[in-house]
């Protein structure tokens, strides 16, 4: 049962620091040895060189919990407006809203010891002069009290020093006390302690997601590499005359596209495909590059054939009707509409998944975030990135949206995104303080922004603002080295799954 009225009614509770405390316990046990602890008459004894003061040198008459009276006991002792931040800070711990002698706390001295403890005194700080209390302190304050499980009137900090009682009543100091310790304090400790760990985990919280995660595709195409190599030498092992074969065909004469066929033919040599690059002129029509895609389509030795887009002829190609040329089965870059259509459907192990979105979900399970159940935003809708990933997201049973040049409110619907893939083909388009805190980012965006500190005098961003998201992210793709090398990966990946399927189907028919 709560004794506590009783209790304020007979007790004083006061602080000391610790050495002053010691010496006046000491004392006091000797005094109460010599028959001066309590008096014949019913009134307090009195002793000068032994009365207990507080650490601000004055005397405190009482603890009725009066607001004012806590409020203004600091001001009488020094006027430096300390004590009563310190107060304030109570009040906001104890959740009174200025009103701190409505508290069951209030009547035990725990706002007082509290206020006094050297521990506050010490860790309280800036705007102190003003009496309002510092955010930071408070936090602290929560935390120390919270994680202190003995405070009380027996914790050493935190002593509390009772005047003698009247006579007749000498043996219920230490009663009342346990009691005490037992309901109002106690209660009192479980809530700070609860509100310690709320803000422990949501600060731990906060330094995980400062800074993301970075997914490197570099890293996860070599261990692709790897494993495909191993792949191709357990072929040739089996049959010894074969050799997984890739025909890479190209119109014109374009930079960029001469670096990226330089990739894919370096990573091909590497994983022990052998790959042929077919160049045809500016010149080339329409019916002479349908030709060129037929011959390939025919041999037998060759497992995979890709266009190189962007068709760069001074004739007008149709480039849908170029893709859909290609043999479904030796299609790796999975353009066709036969595998799309397939894609669509859900038949993803009868298909050629494209190489990008299939790179993207690559990167997404080397997070170790599982996609079934996420919402997953995909921005953009070509047929190379946007929509396959849209597919691939839905059969890995995602909830997907997809954004595009004409949806409203793209930083709501990205703010939404548990999985974030972004193919936009816009320079850092998506700003990090749209992304949502802990999500999966790939960024597919490869773009040339003026930089005068390069030689090149230009720099590649992706479609993300990249220190930004950074910030807010769980997961994030580099641009360059994130789904740029699986791209390539992916193409080796579709390659030698076709040479395999040629051989199944070979055996078959024997």
């Amino acid at each position: 049962m709560n004794q506590s009225p009783k209790y304020k009614n007979s007790q004083t509770l006061q602080v000391l620091p610790r050495k002053e405390f010691q010496a006046w316990q000491k004392q006091t046990k000797h005094n109460q040895g010599h028959g001066r602890g309590v008096t014949s008459n019913k009134e307090p004894a009195t002793n000068n060189d032994t009365k207990p003061t507080n650490i601000l040198g004055k005397t405190k008459a009482g603890n009725q919990g009066n607001k004012e009276q806590v409020r203004q006991g600091g001001r009488e002792a020094g006027g430096t407006g300390k004590e009563d931040c310190f107060t304030r800070v109570v009040e906001t711990l104890l959740g009174t809203a200025g009103d701190f002698s409505r508290t069951p706390y209030a009547s035990a001295g725990l706002g007082e010891r509290v206020k006094q403890c050297w521990f506050c005194e010490s860790v309280l700080g800036g705007s102190v002069g003003s009496g309002a209390p510092d955010a930071e302190a408070i936090v602290l304050i929560t935390g120390v009290l919270g994680s202190i499980p003995c405070l009380g009137p027996f914790d050493a900090s935190l002593h509390p020093v009772t005047e003698p009682p009247p006579e007749g009543r000498t043996g219920r100091s230490k009663k009342h006390l346990e009691q005490f310790m037992s309901s109002a304090l106690w209660s009192a400790m479980w809530s700070l302690a609860s509100w310690s760990l709320r803000l422990s985990a949501a600060g731990c919280q906060a330094s995980r997601r400062s800074i993301a995660t970075v997914v490197s595709g570099n890293k996860t195409s070599k261990l692709v590499r790897e494993r495909l190599k191993k792949d191709v030498e357990k072929m040739k092992s089996q049959f010894s005359r074969f050799r997984p074969s890739l025909v890479v065909l190209q119109v014109g004469d374009r930079d960029d596209s001469n670096l990226y066929i330089s990739t894919k033919l370096k990573a091909a040599a590497e994983i022990g495909i052998d790959a042929k690059h077919v160049r045809l002129p500016k010149s080339a029509t329409q019916e002479e590059v349908l030709q060129s895609i037929m011959s390939v389509n025919e041999n037998l030795s060759v497992h995979g054939l890709i266009v190189q887009l962007p068709l760069d002829s001074i004739n007008r190609i149709d480039t849908e009707l170029i893709t859909n040329a290609v043999s479904p089965d030796k299609d790796v870059d999975g353009l066709s509409c036969i595998n799309a259509g397939k894609l669509s459907r859900g038949d993803l192990n009868d298909c050629f998944i494209p190489c990008t979105p299939n790179g993207c979900m690559e990167l997404i399970r080397q997070t170790g975030v599982s996609v079934a159940g996420k919402h997953a935003v995909v921005i953009g809708r070509s047929k190379i990135v946007g929509a396959p990933m849209h597919d691939l997201l839905l059969w890995n049973h995602a909830t997907v949206t997809t954004c595009h040049s004409k949806t409203p409110d793209l930083p709501e619907q990205v703010g939404r995104a548990d999985i974030l893939v972004v193919g936009a083909g816009r320079a850092e388009m998506v700003r990090g303080e749209w992304v949502k805190e802990g999500a999966v980012v790939i960024d597919c965006g490869i773009n040339h922004v003026p930089d005068e500190t390069k030689a090149s005098g230009k720099r590649v961003v992706g479609d993300v603002h990249y220190d930004s998201a950074n910030q807010r992210a769980g997961f994030i793709t580099p641009v360059p080295g994130g789904v740029g090398p699986m791209t390539v990966a992916m193409l080796m990946e579709n390659t030698v799954q076709s040479a395999q399927r040629f051989l199944h189907r070979s055996q078959s028919h024997r």
